[in-house]
């Protein structure tokens, strides 16, 4: 059903912070300027744990969404690239996949599926898997940055897309407000209701079937 492990970059392509679930975390909260974990409870805050039962996660890197539906009696199954966060999430009991989520893997039917800052990974494929997405689930929360030091044209710029090699390679498109926007109007031609937050340097969308 997923894919096996020769599918995968080896462990030398991927960056530092991503082999290092503690310097992970730790970039990232010096990035949100110690709010790092503020940024899982305003996703967790929008779901109705007595009605929305499975929570499927996306590019999960971390395992505090997994956390909360545990506490909440909420089914959770989550999908990485990464083999280290993988081992990190199966380590604590959670239900995790070692996933490549560009080599078109079927999404598991479910309440709720949730993408935290990772949707500019497949910008170039977005219409595929947004649509397998919705056909499997009747709604899906993405929080991705809107502004961000990647998206510098200078050394700091250069230095966090580096840092940011999840596996493919440096990766230099990112999204802002516009083009996100824009990008997801387009693909669901009316097809469901989409709603924008702004928080800070993230963008938070919520897309729902009409």
């Amino acid at each position: 059903m997923f894919n096996k492990m020769n599918d995968f970059p080896p462990t030398s392509k991927y960056s530092f912070v991503y082999r290092h679930i503690f310097a992970y975390r730790l970039i990232l909260n010096i990035l949100f300027l110690g709010r790092y974990k503020l940024r899982f409870k305003r996703i967790t805050s929008l779901i109705d744990f007595k009605v929305e039962k499975k929570i499927i996660e996306l590019c999960f890197g971390d395992i505090y969404i997994a956390k909360w539906c545990k506490e909440h009696g909420v089914d959770y199954i989550g999908f990485d690239i990464n083999p280290h966060f993988i081992s990190v999430a199966s380590q604590k009991g959670y239900c995790v996949n070692l996933v490549d989520l560009r080599n078109s893997p079927p999404i598991p039917i479910g309440d709720v599926t949730i993408m935290i800052g990772s949707l500019y990974h497949f910008h170039d494929i977005l219409e595929e898997l947004i649509n397998k997405i919705m056909e499997s689930c009747p709604r899906f929360i993405i929080s991705e940055p809107i502004k961000n030091w990647a998206s510098r044209n200078d050394i700091f710029g250069s230095i966090a897309r580096k840092s940011a090699n999840s596996g493919h390679g440096e990766e230099v498109f990112r999204f802002n407000e516009k083009s996100l926007i824009e990008k997801l109007e387009k693909i669901s031609n009316g097809r469901w209701n989409i709603s924008y937050r702004l928080i800070g340097k993230e963008i938070i969308v919520d897309i729902r079937r009409n």
